[in-house]
């Protein structure tokens, strides 16, 4: 499948694996589940698929009917696919959010969890104290993921979001990066053709930008509004690392992330 090639959701032909979400045509997981599918010898496909929040029940109906076994669910549709599942792995409830579905016993999976926690331990990170930008599913999940490990911080554009937080994170009513050693961008702003309003100055030196999207060189539009001195890292191996994961939730078969990361074309 090209890079921009997407179905609407009604007009999706049948097969077993898909990605939704809204936008979707610049996922990159079809290419890494049907590199992995190659290398087990499986005739399975994969495809992106477009679902608006408004007709999600109804798309996930239309892909069981269509003999779907597993979705992978990217924004903005996490917290849809959470309330959607019937069952969910332990791990789900504390984030509120999926972003991996099986379709056979309605079942939910968060499969970034795990990915943010790779991604992080595979980085030198100096000093303990956070901020997360947004409040979407994938920021839910980086809660889960570090919430025992760093004093958490955490902007949105919603104030309203303060009631709903952990106790253990602290909400930011203005968009500072000063002070902070993590800086992590979780939201889909830019996707949508938004922008975020702050300092970059203000950013202590030492310290590491993480976004969770990921682009091509390991640049993205909030990484590349930061000179090359900082530390950066783009969300390519969260991508690899939630997908083996997912690949073996849906098959019971091991996949490596090597064998996952040799699908894209980053």
């Amino acid at each position: 499948m090209s890079l921009n090639k997407f179905f609407e959701w009604r007009d999706t032909p049948g097969g077993e694996f898909a990605v939704i979400g809204d936008p979707i045509a610049h996922s990159l997981s079809p290419n890494m589940f049907h590199e992995a599918f190659r290398r087990q010898n499986l005739s399975f496909t994969y495809n992106r698929i477009r679902v608006p929040e408004t007709e999600f029940d109804a798309a996930l109906d239309h892909f069981s009917h269509l003999g779907y076994i597993g979705i992978n669910v990217t924004s903005p549709l996490k917290e849809l696919a959470f309330c959607w599942a019937g069952s969910h792995e332990p791990d789900v409830s504390g984030s509120d959010s999926a972003n991996c579905l099986r379709l056979l016993d309605s079942r939910a999976n968060n499969t970034d969890i795990a990915g943010i926690k790779y991604l992080i331990n595979s980085s030198t990170i100096q000093g303990k104290k956070a901020l997360i930008i947004g409040y979407g599913g994938a920021a839910r999940s980086v809660i889960c993921a570090l919430k025992d490990n760093f004093e958490l911080s955490l902007w949105a554009r919603n104030a309203q979001v303060a009631k709903n937080l952990d106790s253990m994170v602290r909400f930011q009513s203005e968009l500072s990066l000063e002070g902070f050693d993590l800086i992590i961008h979780a939201t889909s702003a830019y996707r949508h053709g938004g922008n975020l309003e702050f300092n970059a100055a203000s950013v202590d030196p030492n310290a590491t930008l993480l976004d969770l999207d990921y682009g091509i060189g390991g640049k993205t539009p909030f990484l590349n509004l930061f000179d090359d001195s900082f530390s950066k890292i783009d969300g390519s191996k969260m991508l690899v690392k939630q997908g083996a994961l997912a690949f073996k939730w849906w098959t019971e078969l091991e996949i490596s992330e090597e064998a996952m990361e040799a699908g894209l074309c980053l």
